[in-house]
């Protein structure tokens, strides 16, 4: 597959998911299931991403990892990105944190031509620039909360430092996925799959036991109340909670195939991209009941930004002809399968290097 159908391919995916889930997020928001404090905003993510656990015991694929010893850190980082932006979304509300959290974009451009020296077009840089221009003037209206100044800084202070902790997490994905971390050779990185399995098992036992711990002493008073004043039925909810642990899981596999084939930078491209979209869909189901979610001409002009900004670096992404060496298209160079045979001991040893030490 070429590396324009693996590019538009996975995002396409990474985006269409991504909205899906925060319209299904918003949906049990409206249904009662409003307190970030309780983490049943953000279980979804991580019990989705554990659905894939069967790949974990498979044989195919055999000569992959099944571990790196930067999976860990990786869940971490997700973890502590995912609850910083729930702070955020919490104190200075979803306009502002939009415009937060589309740094990220910025973030993990600097971070891989920084730590990874990886080099983007002038373009590029301007196409970015244009997105996050785009997100501010999608909020410019939102920049009221109604909160208090220190909660206001808690807020903008946990959007900025939530949107850094996911550009780690972006760039470390890529780097772990791609090969470049711990001098892997590409063909022997964990596969996305495998990454998205383990982070999401470690997290979900994490979510799991502050759930019970912390939710279900208070379960009546914090959930079930809320759930029953706003006449949800338990049935529906259910239906749309498993629906949404479902789409999560898609989304963020997803995540890990567009950090294989597209990069970090591009990731956080998509995450902006679908920011923008979400306005729509909000407009469309929720506008008749919620005046905020409408669209209005700010939102038309931001997204208009943002998709012209989107589309501009993915295009300048696709033809760029140092990107045509991405450590996973290297398929006749050292650590591809073509080129490796199975030592005595039955590891892999490329040809290169047997023919250095004969």
């Amino acid at each position: 597959m070429c590396i324009r159908d693996r590019f538009w391919g996975s995002n396409l995916t990474f985006g269409i998911t991504g909205v899906a889930a925060a319209i299904m997020v918003q949906w049990c928001d409206y249904a009662g299931l409003n307190e970030a404090t309780t983490g049943l905003s953000v279980a979804p993510m991580f019990l989705g991403q554990a659905l894939f656990a069967a790949v974990l015991f498979q044989d195919q694929d055999c000569y992959r990892k099944r571990y790196h010893k930067y999976f860990p850190v990786l869940a971490a980082l997700n973890l502590i990105g995912e609850t910083l932006c729930q702070v955020c979304i919490i104190q200075v509300g979803s306009g502002l944190f939009t415009v937060l959290y589309s740094s990220v974009t910025i973030f993990s451009a600097l971070m891989k031509w920084k730590i990874l020296h990886a080099q983007l077009k002038k373009l590029q840089w301007v196409m970015l620039v244009v997105i996050t221009a785009g997100l501010c003037v999608s909020a410019a209206n939102d920049a009221g909360s109604g909160k208090s100044m220190a909660n206001q800084i808690l807020g903008l202070g946990s959007g900025v430092f939530g949107a850094i902790t996911y550009a780690a997490y972006y760039v470390l994905s890529d780097s772990i996925l791609n090969g470049s971390m711990a001098g892997d050779a590409a063909e022997l990185a964990p596969t996305p799959a495998v990454t998205c399995a383990f982070v999401g098992l470690l997290n979900s036992l994490i979510i799991v036991c502050y759930v019970v711990a912390f939710d279900g002493p208070q379960w009546t008073s914090l959930i079930a109340e809320k759930v029953r004043s706003e006449g949800t039925e338990y049935s529906e909810l259910a239906s749309m909670y498993v629906a949404m642990i479902i789409m999560n899981g898609l989304h963020i596999l997803s995540f890990f195939y567009v950090a294989k084939s597209s990069g970090a930078v591009a990731a956080g491209v998509n995450k902006a991209c679908q920011s923008v979209s979400i306005f729509v869909f909000s407009d469309i189901f929720y506008c008749r009941g919620h005046s905020a979610q409408c669209f209005t001409i700010l939102k038309g002009v931001a997204a208009a930004l943002v998709i012209g900004g989107v589309s501009g670096y993915g295009y300048f992404y696709s033809n760029d002809p140092c990107h045509l060496e991405h450590p996973s298209d290297r398929e006749d160079s050292q650590g591809s399968l073509a080129s490796q045979v199975f030592d005595a001991e039955g590891t892999i040893t490329p040809y290169a290097q047997m023919d250095g030490e004969t």
